[in-house]
C-alpha cells in the first residue's frame, strides 16, 4: 500500500473550494475536522503502509511517476 503524506495546511488548500466533500460539510471548522480525522486515521496509515511518499509540493505527475518508479523497482 502506498501512503499519500500530506500535511493539513496543503489538504486545507486543496479542499477549500470544494463542496464536494461531505467530512467537511459539518458546522466545525475544516481545519479541526481535518486534524481530527489525521489523529485517527494517520496511525493506521503508517502501519500498514509499505511505502509513504510526502506529496505537498509535487504535482500529481511526480507522485504517479514515484510511484511507477517504486513497483517497477520491486
Amino acid at each position: 500500500m502506498v501512503y499519500l503524506e500530506t500535511t493539513i495546511e496543503k489538504q486545507l488548500a486543496r479542499t477549500q473550494r470544494d463542496k464536494k466533500r461531505p467530512l467537511l460539510q459539518v458546522e466545525a471548522p475544516p481545519r479541526e475536522v481535518l486534524e481530527a480525522l489525521a489523529n485517527e486515521r494517520n496511525p493506521l496509515y503508517e502501519e500498514i503502509a509499505d511505502v509513504t511518499i510526502r506529496t505537498d509540493d509535487q504535482s500529481a505527475k511526480v507522485v504517479a511517476n514515484q510511484i511507477i518508479h517504486m513497483l517497477e523497482s520491486n
